[in-house]
């Protein structure tokens, strides 16, 4: 017997609180309040990674602070009550619109994920902090999701307009986090560990929310503070991938060619993990046995094209769904653009897995980005369930033409399955669980 619609409000209603869930417990400001703790003078930064980071502030003359990314103002917030009027001066750049007032700690707005001017001269004011920091200072780094794209510092020989177009036709050929962090940084000053080499020698501290599946320090924000090298071959090999070689001006190319692995100065660094995508997933599971749902989380993260890894994701689930069954996963999949409609990867996952999951009764899929802001799509995510497209039949509405013009979010704001959460105070990728349930109807 096919499940009521009571079945199915239920199974939406239990998906935002496993959404909700996950956002909670990888909030920025509770993230940084749980790894940072002051007594006395001692300043002890604990990581959900085993790391530990001790700072003995009365053997510091001077704190400073810079950062960027979505979720950077909470971050500043809570470090800014913590260390107070030992804060000499700091700033850091959020996306437009994501920003909140700080007191001792300046803040910038910046276009997001497309640089502009406005990340550029942030970027510079970062640039002069840190190299005002002395071997007795102390540089408080803050990093979340999308300060690659907030503060953009072109080495030379590179222009932010060249930066934006390669980074906008990079992203519409569907390269992904790692990829295209590997052409950013090799084009940056403070990319690629460039941020640590400025503050050498004084000791940094710095605080990542991690957007970046695994962690990789060299990745997440491309490395403003990793102890690695940037490389331009791989920069080229990423572009030659995408056929974009051809197309890329002399002066970049020869950049990317003469940027051969360079040493880094000595710095005195600790990257220390606050949140990252496994918190989320961890406490997204707790909530769904809460709920009565058998639950597993799959180990292999969601990358790869959208829509294929959406129908991957549910086949594996149908295959172990037993009675009332959750399933998992977060990662960051791409999508390549061919079309010009409206979304971004959490509502193309959905839409490219209705037809999938339209055959399995009593189930729904849900996926959105922690931080709330899913592509173009002005929502986090969306929900997608067996009834999904016979209720968009009867609006007369084409889901394969949806799908081939990259437009899944207006396919379900017209059906109210966009889930919408507004601006989170967090960034750890996205998440996505398959929730079926066998109620008697």
């Amino acid at each position: 017997m096919a499940k009521s619609d009571e079945t199915y409000r239920t199974l939406r209603e239990d998906a935002r609180a496993l959404l909700d869930a996950a956002v909670h417990a990888v909030r920025a400001d509770r993230a940084v309040e749980r790894a940072l703790t002051l007594e006395e003078t001692t300043l002890v930064a604990r990581g959900v990674k085993g790391e530990r980071a001790v700072v003995e502030l009365d053997r510091v003359d001077r704190v400073f602070v810079v950062g960027a990314g979505k979720a950077v103002a909470p971050m500043a917030r809570v470090v800014e009550r913590l260390l107070g009027e030992r804060i000499a001066e700091g700033v850091v750049v959020a996306k437009e619109g994501f920003a909140k007032p700080l007191t001792r700690v300046a803040i910038r707005e910046a276009s997001h994920p497309t640089p502009d001017e406005r990340g550029a001269a942030a970027a510079r004011e970062v640039e002069r902090i840190t190299e005002a920091a002395g071997e007795n200072d102390l540089l408080v780094v803050l990093l979340t999701g999308g300060a690659s794209a907030l503060l953009p510092a072109p080495s030379e020989g590179a222009t932010l307009e060249q930066k934006r177009a390669l980074t906008e036709a990079l992203q519409k050929s569907g390269a992904d986090i790692r990829e295209l962090n590997a052409v950013r940084k090799s084009l940056s000053r403070l990319k690629g560990g460039g941020l640590a080499t400025i503050a050498a020698p004084a000791r940094v501290l710095s605080l990542v929310v991690s957007d970046v599946v695994g962690d990789p320090i060299d990745v997440i924000g491309s490395g403003l503070t990793a102890p690695e090298t940037s490389n331009g071959k791989d920069a080229l090999a990423v572009l030659k991938k995408y056929a974009l070689l051809d197309k890329l001006p002399e002066s970049l190319r020869a950049t990317l060619e003469h940027t051969q692995e360079s040493e880094r100065a000595d710095a005195r660094v600790d990257n220390v993990i606050v949140a990252n995508n496994r918190l989320a997933l961890a406490a997204m599971a707790k909530e769904a046995e809460r709920l009565g749902y058998e639950t597993s989380i799959q180990n292999v993260p969601l990358e790869g094209e959208a829509k294929e890894a959406a129908r991957a994701f549910i086949k594996e689930a149908a295959r172990e769904s037993k009675g009332t069954y959750c399933r998992i996963a977060g990662g960051e999949t791409t999508v390549t653009i061919r079309g010009g409609g409206v979304g971004g990867r959490a509502t193309e996952f959905c839409l490219g897995a209705s037809a999938t999951i339209s055959a399995l009764d009593g189930a729904l899929l849900f996926c959105a980005g922690t931080d709330g802001d899913d592509g173009s799509s002005g929502a986090a995510g969306a929900t997608t369930d067996a009834l999904t497209l016979t209720r968009a039949a009867r609006e007369g509405m084409d889901w394969r033409a949806s799908l081939e013009n990259n437009d899944s979010a207006s396919f379900f704001r017209a059906l109210g399955d966009l889930i919408v959460t507004g601006a989170t105070g967090t960034n750890v990728a996205d998440v996505a669980a398959f929730l079926q349930r066998d109620d008697a109807d």
